[in-house]
């Protein structure tokens, strides 16, 4: 992992076209992409301060670069984003799988921006699946060492609760 590299991001697109000069409509822009991943992160960012959710935001990326756009850590969860303006739908890349095993995933993509769905219910609806996903993992961790619990005190073999 790369950890000392970073991407610049802005609270809003309207500063960001002032600084690169350009207003022009989306159908003519070349930065479509690149304007819709920083209107996510953004709104996701503002959307943590306003409701006070404490989560820590990151950039992600290796070496050979394969990248996420997006990491929100909460204090029982993390959650991997990737922004795309086209109708790409890519996986995590495996070595960040490897690495961070409990993570989710999700793609967030334009048609959300369209309004075919409600952008804000959406995002929202991102970080609820995130927690429960969170919530699963820990629960069946937690049955899994109960279960070992059980065995162990049981004074049974192992091999006798394989069968």
């Amino acid at each position: 992992e790369v950890s000392k590299a970073g991407k610049w991001y802005f609270y809003d697109n309207g500063i960001r076209n002032a600084i690169i000069g350009n207003f022009n409509p989306l159908s003519i822009r070349q930065d479509v992409g690149p304007l819709w991943e920083n209107y996510i992160i953004s709104e996701r960012i503002k959307a943590n301060y306003n409701n006070g959710l404490g989560k820590e935001f990151y950039f992600w990326r290796t070496y050979d670069r394969q990248e996420i756009d997006l990491i929100e850590e909460a204090s029982n969860s993390l959650m991997a984003l990737e922004i795309k303006w086209g109708n790409k739908n890519p996986e995590a890349p495996g070595i960040f799988k490897e690495a961070y095993p409990n993570a989710t995933f999700d793609v967030i993509k334009s048609k959300y921006e369209n309004g075919l769905i409600d952008n804000v219910a959406f995002l929202e609806s991102l970080s609820e699946k995130s927690d429960a996903l969170s919530q699963l993992k820990t629960s069946q961790n937690e049955l899994e060492i109960k279960k070992a619990n059980i065995i162990y005190h049981s004074g049974k073999k192992l091999q006798e609760y394989i069968k």
